[in-house]
């Protein structure tokens, strides 16, 4: 997929998918300029992305230069395709999707405030003349690299559903997303009363207690949807919305209704 021809299609501007530490992961819409990068001359794998030089340490991964220059060896590019292989092989298993976007992926110093929130673990950005993944050095190299994973679901929902992305409801968007995080990753259980009040929200909780719940219940509900319907059911919803189907509606005449009356049974008192 052209990932170009791709973003000429988006209606809207501005996308951000942002992972908070420790307390879940946000899409916002914060910035307001585009940010191109170039190279600093045709001979160097040197990257100027929004005045940080940034080395390619393998195709399309950029890693912030002063962290790079401090220990070369652990950006080999051995290195780096694994763990991209390894987040890639993430996503088929835990949603039937195959990363194929030529998407910039920025690895960025844990310190660093250019692109990211002291908190934030990364994000995913979309806009119509650029898309990237910015993602802190630290969770790049995570043992599971469900960061880097659920970062590239939400790039691949913004790449195939075209300019529908931007009606994707956020308890769906982030639901999918967190497949890709690891089992009891924002707890363990939720109370009836918590579904009651997070279930379809589309507003993050400002409690960062209730904002662990909420991305724990949207991750049960579509681990359950999964389950039911198998992997192929995000294919199938994807293809819905894409003919003109409302993602709410989609998500219900794929079977939503019946994971949702299954997660209800799961709530505690």
């Amino acid at each position: 997929m052209n990932i170009k021809n791709v973003s000429k299609k988006i209606l809207v501007s501005l996308l951000i998918a942002t992972t908070f530490v420790p307390f879940g992961l946000k899409i916002n819409d914060a910035f307001q300029n585009s940010f191109p990068a170039t190279f600093a001359n045709q001979t160097s794998n040197v990257v100027n992305h929004k005045n940080v030089d940034f080395v390619c340490a393998y195709n399309g991964i950029y890693v912030e230069k002063n962290i790079y220059d401090q220990n070369p060896n652990t950006y080999n590019n051995k290195a780096i395709s694994q763990v991209f292989e390894c987040a890639n092989k993430l996503v088929n298993d835990k949603t039937g999707l195959e990363y194929n976007l030529n998407l910039p992926i920025y690895i960025v110093d844990n310190e660093s405030t250019t692109f990211l929130k002291k908190r934030d673990a990364a994000i995913t950005y979309s806009k119509t003349d650029e898309q990237c993944i910015y993602i802190k050095n630290k969770y790049f190299f995570e043992k599971d690299t469900t960061t880097l994973a659920h970062e590239m679901v939400h790039a691949l929902l913004c790449g195939m559903l075209k300019e529908n992305y931007f009606d994707l409801p956020l308890w769906l968007n982030e639901g999918i997303a967190t497949q890709a995080d690891s089992q009891n990753h924002y707890g363990r259980d939720f109370s009836s009363k918590e579904l009651n009040k997070l279930l379809k929200s589309d507003n993050y909780p400002e409690n960062n207690d209730e904002n662990l719940k909420y991305y724990l219940i949207h991750q049960r509900l579509i681990k359950l949807w999964i389950d039911d319907q198998g992997s192929s059911v995000i294919r199938k919803f994807i293809n819905l919305i894409n003919n003109g189907k409302n993602p709410v509606d989609a998500f219900s005449n794929l079977g939503g209704n019946k994971a949702i009356n299954k997660l209800k049974n799961i709530a505690v008192n």
